[in-house]
């Protein structure tokens, strides 16, 4: 089996006499996380798109529409929701826009993220929450202990994380035990060809992961407005 090169090593979480504080975890993880996906020219903010569509209803109700929109259907979509304000007829290109979302779990992640839209470093930990979580929480979940590190230094990696998450994020309440897919499909068929010895090799290939899912999609969140003279497309500010 191949080693993973451990370029951004951490150190090891000792023994309970010698335990990484959980700040100091949370911060290496994202160190590492971060050197990675910025070899990726990759920007955690980069993950949303928002268009903003007139409709006094929904505009006073506060509601917002979220889903995962391949990027290869993205700029269609913006386009047709343009188009369909003209038409009157926009709501059923919303519904077209939403049959991407494949799993409750999945539409859970994506209305956190938008919730965290505005944060670099909690979206940055959400993704990293969400991919611990779909090896280590769900009902199916088979954690890999011969590719990642020990399940107790994995564990407190995500104590950590979702710590950090928590004092951010009000009510964030995870996802259910039950939901078995957090995050589309980004990872490759060789995952478990992969030795990851350490947090800080595990932390770098989990960025990559999030690269791939980076280039295969958006989060795209459908805010409302009451007056037509607000009608455009923009981009989540960074």
């Amino acid at each position: 089996m191949a080693t993973r090169s451990r370029r951004y090593s951490l150190r090891r979480v000792g023994n309970e006499d010698n335990e990484i504080p959980k700040q100091e975890l949370f911060d290496d993880v994202m160190r590492a996380w971060n050197r990675t996906i910025e070899e990726y020219e990759i920007k955690p903010l980069d993950l949303f798109e928002q268009i903003v569509l007139v409709d006094p209803y929904r505009a006073e109700n506060e509601e917002c529409f979220v889903t995962w929109c391949p990027i290869s259907d993205f700029v269609a979509v913006k386009y047709q929701l343009q188009k369909s304000l003209e038409d009157g007829r926009f709501f059923s290109a919303l519904s077209r826009a939403g049959k991407w979302t494949y799993s409750a779990g999945q539409s859970i992640t994506a209305h956190h993220l938008w919730r965290a839209s505005h944060d670099s470093q909690l979206t940055s930990a959400l993704l990293l929450a969400a991919s611990l979580f779909a090896q280590m929480g769900s009902s199916r979940a088979t954690y890999p202990r011969d590719n990642w590190p020990s399940f107790r230094e994995a564990e407190k990696a995500k104590s950590a994380v979702t710590s950090y998450i928590e004092e951010k994020m009000d009510a964030f309440d995870g996802w259910h035990y039950s939901c078995t897919g957090v995050l589309p499909p980004c990872r490759r068929g060789h995952y478990y060809n992969y030795k990851l010895h350490d947090l800080g090799a595990l932390s770098s290939y989990l960025a990559e992961e999030h690269a791939r899912l980076y280039a295969k999609y958006k989060i795209l969140g459908v805010n409302f407005v009451k007056s037509p003279q607000k009608k455009h497309l923009k981009q989540v500010p960074s």
